[in-house]
Order: structure tokens, then sequence, then C-alpha cells
């Protein structure tokens, strides 16, 4: 391979991943300040500013609007992602091949509720003593907000931003680089890495796999699209449930939710075959 064409790699695995942090990063400056003058008359005194109530009440505050401050940075990358991938010609391709399958997409839903769940199930099935700091901070940042917000955001928005950067804006020019079988699992490394923590990022990394795989079957967008808001709506549906009594109760699902996730990649790839 050479060097200019690890140099165009390179520049289009970093440019949309960069744009996305600054996004992230100037919504919640700009939004920590908004939140911050709103909120610190509640704060001010004859003796001036309540420095030490206002810095114990930033971690409630943090988790009760974090998750959308994250939404409304997604939605803003949507529309920078959305004219980088139509610049990069894939638009056109894309929006061709999801008429072209129509309904036939639906097990692609499938593979990401019943991959998801097989996820869930089988990392809460082994020791989470490892989980990390990290971790918790992730959750009570995404479960912190009102039920309304989660769904707009972890349900639909924040997977289409997401899926725009890794299977679209990262995924096709690796592809035409490292070929199929390199793309797929690198792509979902990068994936991983991003989530931020081991205990996502392995989940992230699997089932970034599904996606990757989904999106190389199908070649649009819509497929692994439909599968992270499906496999992200089933997750904030568990988070309604009780908890399954006992780790083998999540071990058995796992594995029932594995197997049927394998039999629906089978209907995808006869799907496939008939297109």
């Amino acid at each position: 391979m050479n060097e200019n064409k690890w140099s165009s790699l390179i520049l289009a695995v970093i440019k949309p991943v960069l744009i996305y942090l600054i996004v992230t990063v100037i919504v919640s400056f700009v939004g920590g300040g908004v939140m911050g003058a709103l909120l610190s008359g509640r704060y001010i005194s004859e003796s001036g500013l309540d420095m030490d109530g206002f810095m114990t009440a930033l971690p409630e505050l943090s988790a009760k609007y974090g998750l959308l401050l994250q939404t409304i940075a997604a939605f803003i990358s949507i529309l920078i992602f959305s004219r980088m991938y139509r610049r990069q010609g894939f638009a056109e391709d894309d929006r061709e091949n999801r008429k072209a399958y129509g309904l036939r997409l639906l097990p692609a839903l499938i593979a990401g509720v019943l991959g998801a769940l097989a996820g869930n199930m089988l990392l809460n099935a082994v020791d989470t003593g490892f989980l990390s700091e990290g971790y918790m901070e992730t959750e009570r940042l995404l479960f912190g907000g009102s039920f309304a917000v989660q769904i707009a955001g972890i349900g639909f928005i924040i997977p289409l931003c997401e899926e725009l950067l890794y299977r679209g804006l990262i995924y096709r020019p690796m592809r035409k680089v490292l070929g199929v079988n390199a793309a797929i699992p690198v792509s979902a490394l990068i994936f991983g890495i991003m989530h931020g923590n081991i205990f996502q990022g392995i989940y992230a990394f699997v089932i970034g796999i599904l996606f990757a795989y989904l999106m190389e079957s199908y070649r649009t967008l819509a497929a692994p699209v439909l599968a992270h808001m499906g496999g992200n709506c089933l997750g904030l549906l568990l988070t309604r449930l009780p908890e399954l009594p006992g780790k083998s109760a999540f071990m058995i699902l796992g594995l029932v939710s594995l197997a049927g996730t394998l039999l629906v990649l089978r209907l995808v790839d006869r799907n496939v075959e008939k297109a």
C-alpha cells in the first residue's frame, strides 16, 4: 500500500472523529455555561457566590442534562456528517440500495435487537468486578435524564449520528483501502475505543462487527441504523424491567439470543443473494 493511500485513510478516519469531539466539547461548554448562568442565582447570597453549593450540585446537574447536551451535539454532527457523506459520493448508491431492499431490511432490525440482547445478557453473566468508574459515569450520564430524552437521544439521534460516523465516514473509505476482512474489525475497534471504558468498549467492538457486517451485506446505512436503533431501544427497555435472578439466567438468555442473531444473519445473506 503506497504512502498516499495510508495518509488519505488516516485523514478519512481522524477528520470526522475530531469533528464529533469538537462539536461535543463546544456544545458541552456552551450548555454548561448556560446552565451555570441560569442556576447561579440559586447560590448567590449577601456574602457572595456559594461555590461549594454550586460545585456540590454539579454532578447531579450533569446527570440530569448531560444526555440532552450529548443529543444536541449528535444532532448537529448529523447535519455535518450527512453533507460529508454526500460529498464523498456514497449517498446516491446508499439511497438506491435502500430502495431496492425495502422491507427486506427488517432482518437487520431484528439482528440488532437480538445482538444487543445477547451482548447485554452475556456481559452481565460474567463477573462485573472489572467495571470501571468511566463505565459507571457513562451510565449516570445516559440514564440520568428524562425518559423522553433517552428515547430521542439514545434510541434515535445518537445511533444515526454514530452510524454516519463509524459505518459511513470511517468504514466505507477503510474498506476501499484495507478490504472487507480488515475494515470490519478495525472500524469496530475504533467504535469500541471511542466508548471510553472497557465494559462498553468490549460490547461496542462486538456489536460494531455486526453493524459493519450489515453495512457490507446491504450496502446501505439504513441496515446498521435500524440495527443500532433497535438495539439501543431494547437496552432502554431492559433498564425498565426487573433484573433476572442469577447469572445462569443471563447466560442462557444470552446464548439463545446469540443463536437467534446468527439465524437472522443467515436470513440477511439469503435476502442479499436474491437481490
